[in-house]
């Protein structure tokens, strides 16, 4: 389906809006008024003032529903239909801000990411179908469970493709496991490129530490996860994958 830039960036404000909402709380009111009409909800600022017909044209499409009225059925109550949520997910590549996490997402789907890592790539790619169903707010520490199993058969699946020297058998010690794949290659590498390996082994460190809060349910903080923190573990584990892996392929090629 077609729909207006004006539209698209409606339906994609209600849908981002929903993910740290509670699923009772995921309807939107639109106040029809002598001047026009406002919508409010979630992902929506306050009582905004939105042109009607573009709600109507949403619901035309089947990607919102009415489920209630109020004041003699002239302001209705709408929730997203499990369309809306397709529709978006289809839509997201044609978004600028999304286009870095569509390459990341492209590459881990190749067939050489793949063929490379195989038990690394079937694992995030179920904390990633986890993250993305409608009901992911209950999977939140499952997610940060799997994307830790999916960082540590990259690295071990990067030790047995690699073989570097004095490595540890504990795959729990992803970095260190990492870290010995990364020394491997120093060697051949520029002092450049040599520091930004080093600095990718600090950022899977660091991916770690939010995937482990993750995995525990951010208890150590006190705080509750959000769907925003589960996608940021799932984002950041590709980002990692997807940059080491691509490291060592060409340091290998020089070796």
């Amino acid at each position: 389906m077609r729909l207006e830039s004006e539209q698209e960036d409606l339906l994609a404000r209600m849908v981002e809006g929903t993910r740290d909402v509670p699923r009772s709380e995921r309807k939107w009111l639109l106040m029809r008024y002598s001047r026009g009409a406002f919508f409010s909800g979630p992902g929506i600022d306050g009582r905004e003032d939105v042109p009607e017909g573009d709600v109507l044209m949403l619901e035309r499409v089947g990607l919102i529903y009415p489920i209630a009225y109020s004041r003699r059925d002239s302001n209705p109550t709408f929730v997203l239909t499990p369309e809306a949520l397709a529709h978006y997910a289809d839509t997201r590549d044609n978004e600028p801000a999304v286009r870095e996490e569509s390459e990341l997402r492209r590459f881990l789907d190749s067939e050489a990411f793949g063929a490379e890592y195989p038990r690394a790539y079937a694992t995030w790619s179920e904390a990633d179908v986890l993250l993305w169903r409608a009901d992911s707010e209950r999977e939140f520490t499952t997610v940060g469970h799997k994307t830790r199993e999916a960082l540590q058969e990259f690295a071990s699946e990067a030790v047995e493709r690699y073989g570097p020297p004095e490595v540890v058998d504990d795959p729990a010690l992803v970095n260190k496991r990492l870290g010995a794949v990364i020394a491997k290659f120093l060697p051949v590498l520029g002092n450049k490129r040599a520091a930004l390996l080093r600095a990718l082994g600090d950022y899977s460190e660091a991916t770690l530490d939010i995937v482990q809060r993750q995995e525990h349910g951010g208890q150590k903080e006190g705080e509750d996860l959000t769907w925003h923190d589960a996608r940021r573990v799932v984002f950041h584990a590709a980002s990692v994958m997807y940059e080491l892996a691509l490291e060592f392929r060409d340091a290998a090629s020089r070796s």
